[in-house]
């Protein structure tokens, strides 16, 4: 059989929190790798999920991807304006891309940023089913939508708008049941030389429960963290390499500090808020510290300036204005910061410190891990694992694409297959 790889993305799931699963819940798959395989810990900066898992495919940092987040702000002549992150703002190939390339078949599935497909490279080789993020759920190309139809549910990544707990663990474990079908059929049965595949359920369990990060609660993830391990171990035999590779990890943060207010309240900066807006950043008032109007779901939401229509709720779908790092939190924008609300207890601003609810789960810088990106061309070739070379493979081929470079110093020397250091992304 021809050699096969096969990459397993756990979004939100950290070597740390990986361990204290291990603890509670009997996954063998993932306990048997964790024991016996090579493991390659390694800070995620930032620990966010679009920047990081660029950097984990692209093996390059975001000064030179070009993905900071899930929004890309841009600068025009009627001022800034802000619209949601695709597949077309990736400045380097994905491994699969270059895979694809070089006449290799892969299955892709829930990848963060690859709406458009047709602004991928070689996408006639790939096979992909849409990330959670994308606009619309499909699967390319378009002949497997029907035969998958019936299993292409929509995903509950809306995490902090569930009213119920309860019902939302059982919306996600229903999701993940109908979704696997597609996989093992496509894992089991598809011609591929690399699979690449990121599940995101534990990643929105955590954000909703942020005891299961402490070890609290498990019985709420024990089936959708069962129903992975039994993926994992059914791909290790279908597959000749298997790597596992997280975007970041989770611990729990009771105290944010708000540097800009700091530095404001000493007068060393001047921040204007901005309102989002059908995708139009809209400036209102100079250094306002509070705000007089508030809106469910958005903190301190200032009043639109005089003449303006109301703050619109539903902006049109290409420009969203709910923020899919948070389940849908609408943003509030200041210059150089952005403050959410939406999550479990909320984000308030207290004096100098951005005060989170007691309980409530971040994103942890320092417990990412990445093993892609680095000599999967190689095995997948049969060859020693030796780095992918990057130098000159900015996104030419791109027909609607310019080219930039990132700014020297910003992120110091990029380091392939690291996808979480400041001199690796």
């Amino acid at each position: 059989m021809a050699k096969r790889v096969c990459l397993i993305g756990l979004d939100g799931v950290g070597p740390g929190n990986l361990k204290t699963m291990l603890e509670s819940i009997p996954l063998n798959a993932l306990s048997s790798i964790a024991g016996k395989g090579f493991a390659s810990p390694a800070p995620s900066i930032p620990p966010y999920t679009p920047p990081a898992w660029t950097s984990i495919f692209t093996g390059v940092n975001p000064g030179k991807h070009g993905i900071f987040g899930f929004y890309v702000v841009e600068q025009g002549e009627e001022g800034f304006s802000i619209r949601v992150a695709s597949s077309r703002d990736v400045m380097y190939p994905r491994v699969f891309e270059i895979a694809a390339m070089k006449g290799l078949r892969s299955v892709v599935i829930n990848v963060p940023l690859t709406y458009p497909v047709s602004q991928l490279l070689a996408a006639r080789n790939l096979v992909l089913v849409s990330d959670w993020s994308s606009p619309r759920q499909f699967i390319h190309p378009r002949g497997y939508e029907a035969r998958y139809s019936e299993y292409l549910v929509e995903p509950p990544h809306q995490w902090s708008r569930a009213a119920d707990t309860d019902s939302y663990v059982k919306m996600v474990e229903e999701f993940l049941e109908k979704r696997l079908n597609i996989y093992y059929d496509l894992l089991e049965k598809e011609d591929y030389s690399l699979f690449v595949i990121v599940f995101s359920e534990l990643d929105w369990l955590m954000h909703r429960i942020p005891d299961i990060v402490e070890g609290r609660q498990m019985h709420r993830v024990y089936r959708i963290a069962s129903m992975i391990d039994r993926f994992v171990r059914k791909a290790s035999g279908e597959c000749s390499l298997l790597i596992l590779a997280s975007d970041h990890g989770f611990r729990v943060a009771r105290v944010l500090v708000g540097v800009n207010s700091i530095l404001a309240d000493r007068g060393l900066i001047d921040y204007r808020y901005h309102v989002a807006r059908g995708g139009r950043a809209q400036r209102h008032g100079a250094g306002q510290r509070q705000l007089p109007q508030q809106r469910p779901g958005l903190q301190n939401t200032p009043p639109p300036p005089a003449g303006e229509e109301a703050y619109t709720e539903k902006p049109p779908e290409e420009d969203k204005a709910t923020d899919p790092s948070t389940g849908g939190g609408e943003l509030l924008h200041k210059q150089g910061l952005h403050a959410r609300d939406g999550q479990p207890g909320g984000v308030r601003e207290e004096g100098l410190l951005r005060r989170r609810a007691p309980g409530t789960a971040g994103h942890q810088p320092d417990t990412g891990h990445s093993l892609a990106g680095r000599g999967l061309l190689g095995a997948l070739r049969g060859e020693g694992a030796q780095p992918t070379p990057h130098t000159g493979a900015r996104r030419v081929l791109r027909r609607e694409h310019t080219c930039r470079a990132a700014p020297q110093g910003v992120y110091g020397r990029p380091r392939a297959a690291r996808a979480s250091s400041p001199g690796g992304g």
